[in-house]
């Protein structure tokens, strides 16, 4: 079950959300396919780039070990499993089983800058880097952003809340320009 306020997956039995503290009882209906749902089926959603899904890239991952080459040139970091912190390490799928088996955090990993986005519903939250630093950590950080927002982010580009008050600012302008001339 999903927190309808902050999207952390709860176990199906929970009352309150274990990440915000909602009531759940009040706020949602248990749907009872969500309750037999293999977490790891919902690791589908590619936070960087391409078509297919984190699991299957991870799949293929270990199927092609053998038949990787050390040719990088042709990787870009736009390409599918590619961290969009660092643009250099892979980003794996990851579940986390909480304390006392109750409830389960699904992630995705990079293997090399350390980046640990975290599944909320149907977007994620950057929680973790190792280099604090980092000019992505700095303005994103802890923010909860949805798959496009964060594949815009990764080729240089803004959060939806960021383009949002873009736009307004020009609008604000072109009001305060009207009423001088």
């Amino acid at each position: 079950m999903f927190c309808p306020n902050c999207g952390t997956e709860n176990p199906p039995n929970a009352k309150f959300c274990y990440e915000c503290g909602i009531n759940l009882l009040n706020s949602i209906k248990v749907d009872k396919a969500d309750i037999y749902k293999d977490p790891v089926d919902d690791m589908n959603i590619n936070i960087s780039h391409g078509d297919e899904s984190e699991s299957n890239i991870a799949q293929k991952e270990s199927e092609d070990t053998d038949n990787k080459s050390d040719n990088t040139e042709n990787e870009s970091p736009g390409s599918k499993n590619n961290c969009i912190i660092c643009k250099a390490g892979e980003m794996i799928p990851m579940v986390h089983k909480g304390s006392l088996g109750f409830g389960i955090k699904n992630t995705l990993e990079c293997n090399n800058c350390g980046a640990v986005f975290e599944k909320k519903g149907q977007k994620y939250k950057l929680s973790k880097v190792n280099d604090t630093n980092q000019p992505l950590w700095i303005r994103y950080g802890h923010q909860t952003l949805n798959e496009d927002e964060w594949t815009r982010i990764g080729d240089g580009g803004i959060s939806d809340v960021e383009q949002q008050k873009i736009n307004q600012e020009k609008i604000d302008e072109l009001d305060n320009y009207k009423q001088h001339n």
